[in-house]
């Protein structure tokens, strides 16, 4: 009768261990273990860089170059004579704001990243089989590091990983130096190294014959952060940070002119003008002089004059 028991007991055990196997190898494909699936190591964080990437789908390098480069949606529809409404010239303007997509109908801003890798998954993720292009982009002042502007405050962790450096008004046909086709289907991988995220050698690259190499040199670099630029909403716990308290009472619709004026229009008025046909929330009657006037008197210099009160771009505050 002992003996039975002890049959019985081992038999059970046997049972047991089979049940046991067959479960942990049906958890996985013939791993036996379950694994989280790994978080994507994010692109690294480059405040000024040389060389951005844009992704884009549904037109081709030719339609880029017809139409004189990449426009944000806000500057064309103000160049167009369209008027804006003053809390669509504030939010256009804020680069918190922009970062939502909430007002991609209205924003001032062009998105690019210092990252290759997100520049293709985004023309390839939205393309629907349809060929896309990443364009590889000389970077310039005009160009500011979102990341860096919003800092702390920057509360959406997919939009972080973006690594945007987003370009004031638009970004010129000449400062583009070329493009890479993405076929559909076509995986990452073989364009960029997910290690290094660098574009591979063996990816084929069409240059842009009207890339202005004399403008845009070696020495270019994006903007790097601008904190009067972050445009937090009102209210805000942002705005009790030093870094912001100081630029809260200044609209940003007006420290954006300042940046368009000095970067993309190299201090020319007649470009301004042709830009920005309707001066951000000034008074009517008041141009150009307005805007730099209320910056000067912002810190201090309140004699108005044109050469006096444009003398704060040259000082670095940010």
């Amino acid at each position: 009768m002992k003996g039975f028991c002890l049959r019985l007991l081992w038999a059970a055990v046997l049972v047991l261990l089979g049940l046991a196997q067959a479960r942990s190898s049906s958890a996985g494909s013939g791993a036996g273990v379950f694994e989280k699936p790994q978080a994507r190591p994010l692109p690294p964080h480059v405040a000024r860089p040389r060389v951005v990437w844009r992704g884009e789908y549904g037109r081709t390098p030719s339609e880029v170059r017809a139409a004189g480069g990449f426009y944000a949606r806000g500057l064309q529809r103000l160049m167009g004579g369209e008027a804006l409404a003053p809390a669509e010239r504030e939010q256009g303007a804020s680069l918190y704001h922009h970062t939502t997509s909430l007002t991609w109908r209205y924003t001032q801003w062009v998105s690019t990243s210092s990252s290759p890798s997100v520049a293709f998954r985004y023309a390839t993720g939205r393309a629907a089989g349809r060929p896309a292009f990443v364009y590889r982009i000389r970077a310039d002042a005009r160009m500011v590091d979102v990341v860096g502007t919003l800092g702390a405050h920057f509360e959406d962790a997919a939009a972080v990983a973006e690594r945007e450096h987003a370009a004031a008004g638009y970004i010129p046909y000449a400062q583009i130096e070329g493009w890479y086709r993405v076929e559909p289907s076509e995986p990452l991988h073989r364009l960029v190294d997910p290690a290094s995220d660098r574009v591979r050698e063996t990816a084929e690259f069409s240059s842009n014959d009207e890339f202005d190499a004399g403008l845009y040199n070696g020495r270019s670099a994006g903007g790097g952060a601008w904190p009067r630029l972050a445009g937090f909403p009102r209210g805000s716990e942002a705005w009790k940070d030093p870094d912001y308290r100081r630029h809260e009472a200044m609209p940003v619709a007006v420290s954006f002119a300042n940046l368009l004026f000095k970067t993309t229009c190299r201090r020319s008025e007649s470009c301004f003008e042709k830009l920005m046909p309707q001066e951000p929330l000034m008074p009517a009657g008041l141009a150009l002089h307005g805007v730099l006037a209320m910056e000067s008197l912002r810190y201090g210099d309140g004699n108005g004059t044109r050469l006096a009160s444009a003398s704060w771009l040259d000082t670095g505050l940010r």
